[in-house]
């Protein structure tokens, strides 16, 4: 374990790892080359808009993403919904605008007062103890931390703001993940409002992150309870499962970057493909193949989700977790380019974590061409690959791999004829399944192989 000076924290240096990988990606896609302001701009609309749906709704409210974008981006009030959640919608998407002008100033310092500016903004018209430490004791709810007395709250607060002072945005000798945790977990144990902490401490945290140049950190909805149950270890000062989220949070981020600046690159060269290898009566085949076949996708991605939240639900361990992280569906473009044996970038599907007695075991889904055997069951050239993490973000497919008790599903692909999933296993055997039959097998074969290790 690795004490952190000043701060009451510490981490498992073997994650230091992970870390390095990413430090190695942002150094990477800095000189990769530079977005355009059109995709700069894209980006940073779509980060917002992310940051806001998931950052309340970890919260608890019920606007779901199309809502909050029409609440934000159109003045909407949503009908049928809380009239707090649109509030709080448009009130955290002012936050974020002060969050800009803050992190604008690379070499500024994070003060107090901003903190509390920020948190006004968040409660505006929802608690009159906006912006203002709380003068009453608080629990929280499900967690077995009390926060100090609110007699305690401004020498508390006086400590951490020593310690924000003392940040050098231009000085890497510590990580910044490792800074935006110990910020996130310090400011969450003072728990200085009343209610609104969270907000705010994600805001604090990804403050640090953009300051220092790298993506900001959005925890998911998917990763509600791999969030709490990170900060409930913190409590006991072990920073070393809330960094590796964040960094699983940040590598996300840096996927969107990697996205956009590939389809920069790819844009012109798509058009051309398109115009050049589908003509009109072709494209309309392949957009009705397309839709039918994302539809399946759809529900093979609910249905594993909804499968690992079961999972933790009816689960009393502490010692073993299920997380997943949903990513966008390939669109039509990136589809053609598949079915036309054409590379493409950033085709991730999803992404499953079990963690057990505190080692991550992780398994990518992603899109990709069909092998051959596949491609003549379900007569469809695009299929999704089961890979497994064996160095930090680096996966191999299951299929090249030698690990005993490691799941044996390799390919998943979908026959629209017979409106059927049509998996293939390392073994060989080709076989039509139901969702529930292969996704129920694989999520066992995953945790035996976790506890077996």
């Amino acid at each position: 374990m690795f004490n952190i000076n000043g701060t009451p924290y510490y981490y498992d240096r073997n994650i230091s790892r992970l870390l390095s990988t990413i430090q190695s990606r942002i150094s990477d896609l800095r000189t990769s080359g530079k977005l355009s302001k059109e995709s700069l701009k894209h980006i940073s609309n779509y980060f917002k808009i992310k940051n806001i749906y998931h950052s309340n709704a970890i919260e608890g409210n019920m606007l779901d993403y199309g809502e909050t974008r029409l609440v934000v981006e159109q003045g909407l009030t949503i009908s049928g919904k809380p009239l707090k959640d649109s509030i709080e919608a448009v009130n955290l998407s002012h936050a974020l605008d002060f969050f800009m002008d803050i992190a604008g100033n690379s070499n500024e310092k994070i003060k107090i007062s901003d903190i509390k500016q920020i948190h006004s903004l968040i409660l505006k018209d929802i608690s009159e103890e906006a912006g203002m430490f709380r003068v009453s004791n608080v629990e929280i709810s499900g967690s077995n931390f009390t926060p100090p007395s609110f007699l305690q709250i401004q020498s508390e607060i006086d400590n951490f703001s020593k310690w924000l002072d003392n940040i050098e945005f231009n000085d890497y000798s510590i990580n910044p993940i490792i800074l935006s945790a110990i910020a996130h977990a310090w400011f969450v144990y003072i728990h200085p409002f009343i209610d609104g902490n969270g907000r705010t401490a994600r805001i604090i945290m990804n403050l640090i992150l953009i300051k220092f140049g790298y993506p900001i950190a959005i925890i998911t909805k998917d990763d509600r309870i791999r969030y709490y149950d990170a900060l409930e270890n913190t409590q006991s000062s072990d920073l070393t499962a809330f960094i590796s989220l964040i960094t699983d949070s940040v590598d996300e981020s840096l996927e969107e970057y990697y996205k956009a600046a590939y389809d920069q690159r790819e844009k012109d060269e798509w058009a051309r493909l398109l115009m050049d290898k589908v003509n009109s009566r072709e494209d309309m085949k392949i957009k009705n193949e397309f839709e039918i076949w994302r539809s399946s996708m759809n529900l093979l991605q609910g249905y594993v989700r909804n499968l690992t939240e079961s999972i933790n639900d009816a689960s009393d361990s502490k010692s073993i977790k299920i997380y997943f992280n949903h990513y966008d569906i390939i669109e039509l473009e990136k589809y053609i380019l598949l079915k036309q044996k054409k590379t493409t970038k950033r085709t991730w599907f999803f992404k499953i974590t079990i963690l057990y007695n505190g080692i991550d075991r992780r398994y990518l889904f992603f899109f990709g061409f069909s092998s051959i055997t596949l491609s003549n069951h379900t007569g469809n050239s695009v299929t999704v690959h089961v890979a497994y993490e064996t160095d930090p973000f680096h996966y191999e497919k299951i299929e090249h791999l030698n690990i005993p008790l490691l799941p044996d599903l390799i390919e998943i692909g979908y026959s629209t004829n017979d409106e059927d999933f049509i998996c293939r296993f390392k073994d060989g055997t080709i076989s039509h399944l139901k969702v529930e039959s292969f996704g129920k097998d694989f999520i066992r074969k995953a945790i035996e192989h976790a506890i077996s290790m």
